[in-house]
């Protein structure tokens, strides 16, 4: 893994060596400055280029955690040395790379940067970790939320209904004869049933009328929708 100083913390290069992974950094803050007779030029080929740096390789240990439990890690470092004398120290866990290719990978990391900004501009790579909000299509249909709460009270004007037919059957099925022996007879007794027939049949009707008039769909909301 290769990264700049942004993301150094000792405590996540240890979790990460020990994960199985490498790192590949800068070295962040003040460090001891090698005497220049430490460092000899480094010649190596990668890409079909050749590379010169002149370089100087030590070991460091960075501590991390608690005061109480301080623990370290023994980590390789590489040092470059510029021709106006500037020294860049940079560290990582790999050891079977050259010094010349350690700095390759590290002074070259601006590819990995190109290929990271190249998936942010056409594929919204930070938009997978990203929380924000944008303006929803005001052109989009959505189902209309009144339609379908119309459509649930018809569902439940039908059960209903279908609940009193049965009743209104059962009470045919019993009737005796001997003591309603006509159909005016069945109604008078029957009356208060009859009435709640009639006032669910007026319901539905009511219900099934209002659903028509209601639109399958409207116009989305222009306020932002939240994405994440």
């Amino acid at each position: 893994m290769v990264f700049d100083r942004g993301g150094w913390s000792p405590k996540l290069f240890a979790r990460l060596v020990a994960s199985g992974f490498d790192i590949l950094t800068y070295r962040k803050g003040k460090c001891r400055q090698l005497p220049t007779s430490c460092f000899t030029m480094h010649e190596a080929t990668v890409d079909g280029r050749q590379l010169r740096y002149c370089l100087a390789e030590t070991g460091t240990y960075l501590g991390y955690g608690p005061p109480r439990a301080r623990r370290r890690l023994h980590l390789r470092q590489v040092t470059r040395l510029t021709d106006e004398g500037h020294q860049t120290a940079i560290i990582t866990s790999r050891r079977d790379l050259s010094a010349a290719e350690i700095a390759h990978r590290m002074f070259e990391r601006w590819r990995q940067e190109n290929f990271f900004k190249y998936l942010r501009e056409e594929y919204a790579l930070d938009a997978l970790i990203d929380y924000g909000a944008e303006p929803a299509d005001a052109s989009r249909e959505v189902p209309n939320p009144r339609r379908k709460e119309l459509n649930a009270e018809v569902r439940r004007a039908y059960a209903e209904l279908a609940v009193l037919a049965a009743e209104h059957g059962a009470e045919a099925f019993t009737n005796v004869e001997g003591v309603r022996r006509t159909m005016r007879g069945f109604k008078i007794a029957n009356a208060p049933l009859a009435r709640r027939f009639l006032a669910a049949i007026e319901k539905l009707a009511a219900l099934e009328a209002a659903a028509t008039r209601s639109p399958r769909a409207s116009r989305c909301s222009s306020s932002p929708m939240q994405r994440s």
